[in-house]
């Protein structure tokens, strides 16, 4: 093999490995911004149902936030891609929340149930289930020591059931 050979096969290999490895240190620099850090951790999940798409019986409508279970939340600091995610998440995690409490049949799921996340300032978007047939966003921001916004239950023909969520440190 020729030396020029060598070096251009050289070149080729190494520029993809530190082209690379800056994407993973900005990825890292992302991951450790003091709002997604303030994420990681056992949250308590409320909800409140405010409307019903497919239901317009107001009667089952929550009148106030109620406690409906458990998100954990990690970093995805491999830069892993998920389905029902555009891109690498930011943020893996799990949870145990019972719909049901809300008259609601969404985010059923086989095996864990996941959940995805991306931060963005002090905004936050959360996935659950996102592969489910009818998966919930949260989509809300920073609120003293807690995230508070809304939430949508989807159906194959858009969105079924919306109203508000808070989480806060367990």
């Amino acid at each position: 093999m020729t030396r020029l050979r060598r070096l251009a096969l050289t070149v080729v290999v190494l520029v993809p490995l530190v082209a690379c490895q800056e994407d993973m240190q900005a990825w890292r620099a992302r991951l450790a911004a003091p709002n997604v850090q303030r994420l990681l951790g056992l949250w308590e999940v409320r909800m409140r149902l405010d409307r019903r798409e497919t239901s317009p019986d107001t009667s089952r409508v929550a009148p106030e936030l109620i406690r409906v279970g458990e998100i954990a939340i990690t970093l995805n600091e491999n830069r892993l891609n998920a389905p029902g995610s555009d891109g690498p998440p930011m943020l893996f995690g799990t949870f145990d929340i019972d719909f049901r409490r809300l008259d609601l049949r969404v985010a059923n799921y086989t095996g864990v149930p996941e959940l995805v996340g991306r931060v963005s300032g002090d905004s936050i978007l959360f996935k659950l289930a996102p592969e489910a047939d009818l998966p919930v966003a949260l989509r809300g921001a920073w609120s003293g020591d807690s995230v508070a916004g809304r939430w949508t239950a989807h159906q194959r023909a858009g969105i079924d059931a919306s109203g508000d969520f808070t989480i806060r440190r367990r």
